[in-house]
């Protein structure tokens, strides 16, 4: 795992690659203009790369972390006079969507590090931090950076499967996190991931939970957040920041007017006889459907944040336990939409949908002969990302992402015979928004090599 953190924020997630005995070497590229706000004056940076090398594993990387500053010379044209919080603002409607108006970002951990949560057998459960906090806030987003280990790197093929992260602040619900079912470089098979990886592998986006709601009872004083993982079977590393938008110059309050989201969330699971000699079908579900409003007030005008969010969850698998050969099927969707809408302010919604599907089966077979066996393995995964940003009806920014990895493997190894590793991957991404900006992109890979690369669309140019 790598995790660049500049003072306290941290502004990146990863999975290095997996290691040959030739070396390998990797290079990924990361926006990260959200985190403005603390990327100018001095800073100090911190990398933490894990690695635990042995007489067998002894890689050491060499990791080298450069930030690209652009001067801000949008196309006027593009441009959108968009009323935020009753001011109105020149601001590029991408810009708006995908980096926000933040003016500060607060970590929520007092030094350059992950907070390890554990399961509640283990030790710590819950992620807390008391903060202080400005009395001018209109606008309010958390960013939570989660990285699964153990037990729980798979969580998606335990049982229970359904995983949840509930925040909280001063003890009130204030918003959930789904984890999406990741797979770092080595999971399920290594075979499978070399040299193209899983979809977000090797740059794991921050969770965003919409605190727009919260901003005015927020604005001023000193408040607790609390973070816990539904379910955890073993730990989570974790760690988060505020991203805060103010208006100089005005103090604001305001109170929560709606919260019908509870927790724990409810995910029953049922077992159905399959396939025989004892095999069930495993099956959890878990939907949700809650509704956060809250009021923003100046000394001249008081308006409404509202966050509503739809989500779906099931899985179903099997396995059989003579020679081990397991099936997963995961889908998941969350659909969130916020407005702001009141005194002097154009009603302004922005629409997300995440669709993230993954199909998984692999073994290990033993030979009844010898001490050989076989590790088997295939993996599917999709993710589907719709977002829309409207201002008074009208839209001024829209996207679309798709993106599928479609992986097979076999590793065969055992004393005295000949090892066998073979892998093969082809991956599928597009992209597309109402700026008129295109790309897609067709990756093969056999037998370790990239046997086709096929790049289409402006942005690819």
């Amino acid at each position: 795992m790598t995790a660049p953190i500049a003072g306290n924020t941290q502004i990146f997630t990863g999975v290095t690659p997996e290691p040959t005995k030739a070396g390998i070497a990797w290079r990924v590229e990361k926006d990260v203009t959200s985190y403005l706000p603390i990327l100018q004056g001095n800073q100090v940076f911190t990398s933490q790369v894990d690695n635990y090398p042995n007489s067998t594993y002894n890689g050491i990387p060499d990791v080298s972390i450069t930030l690209d500053f652009y001067p801000a010379a949008w196309n006027r044209s593009a441009r959108a006079q968009v009323p935020a919080v009753g001011v109105p603002l020149q601001i590029h409607p991408r810009a708006l969507f995908a980096h926000g108006l933040q003016t500060q970002i607060l970590p929520l951990q007092s030094s350059p590090s992950m907070t390890t949560l554990h399961s509640p057998s283990n030790g710590n459960t819950t992620f807390t931090s008391t903060v202080s906090l400005p009395s001018d806030l209109v606008a309010a987003n958390l960013k939570v950076n989660l990285i699964p280990q153990i037990n729980d790197e798979f969580w998606w093929g335990e049982v229970p499967a359904f995983r949840e992260i509930e925040v909280s602040i001063d003890g009130k619900p204030a918003g959930i996190v789904w984890p999406k079912p990741y797979i770092y470089t080595g999971g399920v098979n290594p075979m499978l991931w070399r040299p193209v990886t899983g979809i977000h592998t090797m740059d794991i986006p921050a969770y965003q939970v919409d605190l727009g709601p919260f901003a005015g009872m927020l604005s001023g004083g000193t408040h607790t957040i609390t973070m816990t993982v539904q379910n955890n079977a073993d730990y989570w590393l974790v760690s988060g920041s505020l991203f805060l938008t103010e208006a100089p110059g005005v103090t604001t309050s305001g109170s929560v007017t709606k919260d019908t989201l509870t927790f724990p969330a409810n995910a029953p699971t049922t077992n159905t006889p399959a396939y025989g000699s004892g095999n069930v079908l495993t099956s959890q579900t878990a939907n949700r459907n809650y509704t956060i409003a809250g009021t923003i007030t100046t000394g001249h005008s008081t308006w409404t944040a509202q966050v509503q969010q739809s989500l779906q969850f099931s899985n179903d698998q099997t396995n059989t336990t003579a020679n081990y050969f397991g099936l997963v099927h995961g889908n998941q969707v969350v659909t969130t939409d916020s407005r702001v809408s009141g005194q002097h302010v154009a009603t302004m919604d922005w629409h997300t949908m995440s669709m993230y599907t993954l199909d998984a089966a692999d073994g290990y077979i033993q030979d009844t002969t010898s001490s050989n066996f076989t590790l088997p393995a295939n993996v599917t995964q999709t993710m589907q990302e719709k977002q829309r940003v409207t201002w008074g009806g009208s839209v001024l920014y829209s996207s679309s992402e798709y993106e599928n990895i479609q992986g097979y493997a076999v590793m065969q190894t055992g004393a005295g015979s000949k090892q066998v590793a073979l892998g093969s991957t082809t991956a599928y991404a597009r992209y597309s928004n109402s700026l008129g900006e295109r790309y897609n992109r067709v990756l093969i890979a056999r037998a370790g090599k990239v046997i086709s690369d096929q790049v289409g669309g402006n942005m690819g140019q």
